[in-house]
């Protein structure tokens, strides 16, 4: 999962994808506790109110105190929600994109050792065909995927799915998750 050309590798679409999700589960608490928050503001007392208000904001009247930490409840409340919208969209582009370029990956080492037996037997010269992906690359792409996609990790993408304000497609993910967890078991 290294790259030595200076290039995005697939480690860091994995970690990406492991902080998103775990960015994913802090947010998730977070927007409940603030909704929970913005439907109480008419029964907050003043020194509640105080708690989301400058300095400046103090010296008003509590009718527009309420009204105003109910804005920037409401704001805030809008803002993690297309957070949790973003995280949705990153889970499931990396997800894709580990999946692709696994599914690539095994695809073309397959087809070079299929093809160094017709080479073999057709008597063509094996040093004239390249191949940029070794079974050895492979083998530590399957090591890292594998110590990545643990039971536990799973159930914390999936979780992702359960709540109404994740955008996250639950059977897009289990599908991606099947076909990574099958080309796992497919590499040697």
């Amino acid at each position: 999962m290294k790259d030595t050309s200076g290039g995005v590798c697939l480690g860091t679409i994995v970690e990406q994808l492991i902080s998103v999700t775990n960015l994913l589960h802090t947010e998730l608490p977070h927007i409940d506790s603030l909704i929970k928050k913005a439907q109480v503001v008419n029964d907050m007392s003043t020194a509640e109110l105080k708690k989301y208000m400058s300095e400046n904001e103090v010296e008003l009247d509590i009718g527009k105190q309420r009204m105003l930490v109910e804005q920037k409840l409401s704001r805030w409340i809008k803002d993690k929600r297309q957070s949790i919208k973003y995280c949705s969209l990153i889970i499931e582009h990396t997800l894709y994109i580990l999946w692709s370029h696994l599914d690539f990956y095994t695809t073309q080492v397959i087809s070079r050792q299929t093809q160094r037996v017709h080479v073999s037997s057709s008597g063509t010269d094996e040093s004239t065909i390249e191949w940029k992906v070794s079974i050895e690359t492979l083998m530590e792409l399957k090591q890292g995927l594998v110590s990545t996609f643990t039971d536990t990790f799973i159930t914390q993408l999936l979780d992702t799915t359960h709540s109404e304000y994740a955008t996250v497609d639950r059977s897009f993910i289990e599908a991606l998750i099947r076909r990574i967890k099958r080309l796992l078991q497919f590499i040697k």
